[in-house]
């Protein structure tokens, strides 16, 4: 071989090996967050009839209940599923003594799937709730038919629609009220307390032009941590945190042990259950449930760069961020 033919070979050699380096080097930039097949804490209390039926029917399509209201007489249930950032939703209004369903609300929000989980979801439904034959065919045909339908089924009405998340209303004959009711649970914290513990804990914290809001920032070893904070004096209504990375692999664990450290900077019941729930859910893919009434739920996006986890506690009290008024004891 001459001695260019070989000065070659070992220029190739090198820029092979370089590019292996830069390669090992983006791999953490690339690589996807791994799916999970860990499940959401399931903590709907055991009920009676048709409720019964339907969570049963709904948890084998895995599908995790929690109870959101409950009165000496009503109980809201409310399962969910969540695949990537969608999540699927079917509220249930029972009687709390015997378990029949007055009220069902669905929201699917599935992508290209969801036409065909709605169908999923209304036959468990249907059977809970002992559809005919002729009514059950009616409203899984119509979930799958593109176009918005109202059916009078022997055991009450359907409202079935079909747009981008596709939802439906059913509601048992002879029962009144214009639907479901927000939970009125706060989280009994003052949203100063959490702020001032969030600087404590190496956050910068701002008040922008909404008066009830906390904005608050910090880098945490290659990830950036934002917390979202709203309330009052008296009490919180929105726990946001958002984790995102380019340098890690996985935010799903960092967000789990941040938010479960920012509840456990107050400790009261309320941010204890909310903290057992975390610790139960902590393999789950994703999750949005209720815990003492708080809606709870965080998502995960699996970007081939920037990776996020998101999510954190609510109220359903208030309808708008600019106006919490409504919450107020």
């Amino acid at each position: 071989m001459t001695l260019g033919r070989i000065l070659r070979a070992v220029g190739i050699s090198v820029l092979v090996a370089l590019a292996g380096l830069v390669l090992v080097g983006l791999a953490p930039f690339a690589l996807r967050e791994k799916w999970t097949s860990g499940s959401v804490a399931d903590t709907a209390a055991p009920l009676l009839g048709q409720v019964q039926v339907a969570t049963d029917g709904l948890r084998r399509h895995g599908y995790s209940c929690a109870d959101a209201i409950t009165t000496p007489h009503t109980v809201t249930r409310s399962c969910s599923h969540v695949r990537g950032v969608t999540t699927s939703q079917v509220q249930l209004v029972a009687a709390a003594e015997t378990g029949f369903i007055q009220l069902v609300r669905t929201t699917i929000d599935q992508g290209l799937t969801r036409a065909e989980t709605h169908r999923q979801v209304l036959n468990v439904v249907g059977q809970a709730l002992g559809l005919p034959a002729v009514d059950q065919a009616q409203v899984v045909a119509a979930a799958g038919a593109g176009e918005d339908a109202v059916l009078n089924l022997t055991w009450g009405t359907a409202t079935i629609g079909t747009g981008d998340a596709a939802d439906s209303t059913l509601r048992a004959a002879g029962s009144p009220g214009p639907g479901l009711k927000p939970s009125p649970a706060t989280l009994a914290l003052p949203v100063d307390a959490l702020a001032a513990a969030a600087e404590a804990h190496g956050y910068t914290c701002m008040t922008p032009q909404v008066q009830t809001i906390r904005s608050c920032g910090r880098s945490d070893g290659g990830y950036g941590d934002d917390l979202w904070l709203q309330g009052a004096d008296a009490y919180t209504t929105s726990v946001h945190l958002s984790v995102t990375s380019t340098l890690h692999i996985r935010t799903r664990s960092h967000w789990v042990q941040t938010m479960t450290e920012t509840l456990g900077w107050v400790d009261t019941q309320q941010t204890r259950d909310l903290q057992a729930w975390l610790s139960a859910s902590a393999d789950a893919p994703g999750a949005d449930s209720y815990v003492d009434g708080l809606r709870v739920s965080f998502l995960v996006r699996h970007g081939e760069w920037t990776k996020e986890t998101f999510g954190g506690i609510s109220t359903e009290c208030a309808p708008t961020v600019d106006d919490i008024s409504a919450c107020d004891p």
